[in-house]
């Protein structure tokens, strides 16, 4: 059975992402492997013990992908413009990433395990400040394809869609309503975290790879776009509109919506707002209007959570800068009704709250406390309790529940034929680098859409030279940012982060542990009975079915299966079991019977491991050294309509000619309401002999990938 050693695991997830049953769960920043489902393939031993097989923790929670470790790496040898290069492989906004990310990455490093995660986000903002433009030397556009594509909306889901759609080739225009593009970026995110030219930088960028910007131009009907000759609509309009309380006087002229606050503030309009200020929600825009509330001459900002600190959703870094700032915060009390006393002031009244069962959102639900009611006294009240969208009735487009348009999550396609959306007009209030990815899938499915591959892989930076893990070197904590002095915030709207100097970037990349690149022999081998491994099957308890075995290779033998509810009718599920212990099989092997499939028409289901395996993930070609390896035992599955059963066993028996290996068939259908198998009837029909095994197959794997 394999265990995991638990001193070598750093929850770096490559286990559980090859295991192909589904035995291995990530509990308490440990793996741990369920010996019921284990069928002792070894993937799991393999994709946790070899460099490069897996994508690290924190490339895998970016949303985004981007290859964190590659440009951390480059920091570390002092080449800022290659880890520039590295980041720009995945996104167009380096800068605005580098300094307003909810950096996912950083709460799943591996370092974290030892002392403290890497400061990732702090690093991309250095490989920004201190590259140059290499990056643009590598840079992959297509010829012009004459498609047109709209674009409604200029956040970072519309920009980025544009950008990847212009480099694909097709003429991308993007619409903006304001008289600026960037969206939320430009029009909300305050000024000390986000300067607006760093937006704009970014944006002649994305210009300059051919995108056109229409500004103070609104779209209310996409039929009108399809007239003008566009080809594709990517919705990009983001969740703009502020969600209200719902209740008495909440129209009070004290009473500010958190969205229209700061984009007052962030045009440039003169905003008043008293001594005393309340801010009602518990999210980033919550902090950030409490935030700018301060620096607009607020002598007591107070934020107001209905939840407690543990469920607000901001940031611990936007939290704890409040707090540094002066910011208080109430927790479990919620307002229950606004009264205005005067032109100058209004009284809330609050109710106490306590938290309950957990609601949709996963957080506990706070209930009001029956007789807990208080009141206090404001010049000021900002609501910032969440976002939604704002979409035109024109648009003809099928909502969720809260407004936001429903797509296919796959293709982010609209039931409107050539129309897709992205971005936070979809899921809601989300963050940047979520938004990203989506304009990243939007330019994917619409490049498709139009007839393209919708390729928009590029390599941008130089190969690595060859790297040596470092050792896990304990109580080396992250190097803490440089910030602007509290008295000097108060008085401007200056960057309070000021960056990392060279010195501090350098030595802060050194930390990664490079787990990427290290054999851990965190999960090792200890012999069993094989058998023991066969017990998982594709069956239905109290479902009849019947395993049936034909000749195969040699003296070896074939084994079919007819199993009720794993393929659709009048397909057979194909498995090549390739190996055994003490026997083995190189992966050379696999690659032989993988492509003999490709060859016979037959269908891949799913993404495998042992593609993924084979393949430089940097490449997408076969790696030479891996394809030398032996493995115990692993399965590529396929599926073929049964009328194509004479073809596939015959290129089967071709190609396993030449591989010295058991290889064993796994054909899975449903029985007819006569109690025979189709499958069985087929090989009569055949003539091709067969016997009832008697015994359940193992089905080792899911369905291998493209070939």
């Amino acid at each position: 059975m394999f265990k995991v050693k638990e001193e070598a695991c750093i929850a770096c997830e490559a286990c559980l992402h090859y295991c192909p049953m589904g035995a291995i769960s990530i509990k308490d920043n440990r793996a741990h492997i369920d010996q019921d489902e284990c069928v002792e393939c070894g993937l799991c031993q393999r994709a946790g013990n070899t460099p490069g097989l897996f994508k690290t923790p924190c490339s895998y929670f970016c949303p985004a992908g981007i290859d964190v470790p590659r440009y951390v790496q480059f920091i570390a040898e002092g080449k800022p413009e290659a880890a520039l290069a590295v980041v720009r492989e995945k996104i167009p906004f380096p800068a605005i990433c580098g300094l307003v990310c909810f950096h996912p990455c950083e709460a799943r490093c591996a370092r974290s395990q030892v002392d403290e995660a890497v400061s990732i986000r702090a690093l991309k903002r250095f490989a920004w400040e201190h590259g140059n433009g290499m990056w643009k030397q590598q840079i992959k556009v297509s010829p012009a394809s004459g498609k047109r594509v709209a674009i409604i909306g200029s956040g970072p889901a519309g920009l980025t869609a544009a950008y990847y759609l212009a480099k694909l080739g097709h003429a991308a225009t993007v619409f903006e309503a304001q008289p600026e593009p960037g969206g939320m970026m430009m029009l909300v995110i305050p000024e000390y975290r986000l300067p607006k030219d760093v937006i704009r930088a970014e944006i002649k960028e994305i210009e300059g790879a051919g995108v056109e910007i229409k500004t103070n131009t609104k779209i209310d009907s996409i039929d009108q776009l399809f007239k003008e000759g566009y080809d594709a609509v990517f919705i990009a309009t983001g969740a703009q509109q502020g969600r209200r309380l719902g209740i008495e006087g909440e129209d009070s002229p004290q009473v500010m919506q958190g969205i229209s606050f700061l984009r007052k503030v962030k045009l440039g309009d003169e905003v008043k707002v008293g001594s005393r200020v309340a801010v009602i929600g518990g999210g980033n825009c919550a902090i950030d209007a409490a935030r700018t509330a301060l620096r607009l001459g607020g002598k007591e900002v107070t934020i107001f959570y209905r939840r407690s600190q543990a469920e607000m959703p901001a940031t611990t870094e936007e939290f704890e800068e409040a707090l540094v700032e002066g910011v208080k915060f109430r927790y479990l009390a919620a307002p229950s009704r606004i009264l205005t006393l005067d032109d100058r002031e209004v009284e809330i009244e609050f109710v106490r709250t306590r938290l309950e069962a957990p609601d949709e959102s996963g957080r506990r639900r706070p209930r009001p406390i029956e007789g807990s009611e208080f009141v206090l006294r404001f010049d000021t009240v900002i609501v910032a309790i969440g976002q939604c969208p704002e979409i035109p009735s024109q648009f003809d487009l099928p909502l969720g529940q809260s407004g936001v348009i429903q797509v296919d999550w796959d293709t982010l396609a609209t039931a409107r034929k050539g129309v897709f959306a992205g971005g936070d007009v979809v899921t809601g209030p989300a963050s940047i680098i979520e938004a990203i990815s989506a304009g990243r899938q939007g330019a994917i499915s619409i490049d498709k859409y139009l007839g393209g591959n919708g390729d928009i892989s590029e390599v941008l930076a130089p190969a690595e030279e060859a790297v040596i893990p470092p050792e896990e070197v304990k109580g080396k904590r992250r190097s803490p940012m440089p910030t602007l002095g509290v008295e000097q915030r108060m008085r401007n709207f200056r960057q309070v982060e000021l960056g990392y100097s060279p010195e501090m970037a350098i030595e802060e990349a050194k930390r990664c542990l490079r787990c990427d690149l290290k054999e851990r022999n965190c999960i090792i081998f200890e012999p069993s009975d094989w058998p023991r491994s066969l017990r998982h099957h594709f069956s239905q308890p109290g479902v009849p079915h019947e395993t049936t075995g034909i000749a195969g290779r040699g003296t070896e033998e074939m084994k079919t299966n007819d199993v009720t509810g794993r393929f659709r009718r009048g397909w057979v599920g194909l498995g090549l079991d390739v190996g055994r212990p003490g026997i083995g099989a190189h992966m050379r092997d696999v690659e032989i019977l993988t492509r003999a499939l490709a060859k016979l028409g037959v269908q891949f289901e799913a993404k495998n491991p042992i593609t993924m395996m084979m393949e430089d993930p940097r490449t997408g070609k076969l790696r030479e050294d891996i394809l030398k390896e032996k493995v115990m035992s692993c399965v590529v599955e396929a599926l073929f309509p049964i009328a194509k059963l004479e073809q596939v066993l015959r290129g089967l028996r071709e190609a396993t000619a030449k591989v010295n290996t058991v290889v064993s068939v796994c054909a899975i259908n449903r029985a007819d309401p006569d109690g025979t198998y189709p499958l069985r009837r087929k090989l009569d029909e055949l003539g091709i002999p067969y016997y009832i095994n008697g015994k359940q197959n193992a089905g080792l794997g899911r369905p291998l990938a493209d070939i």
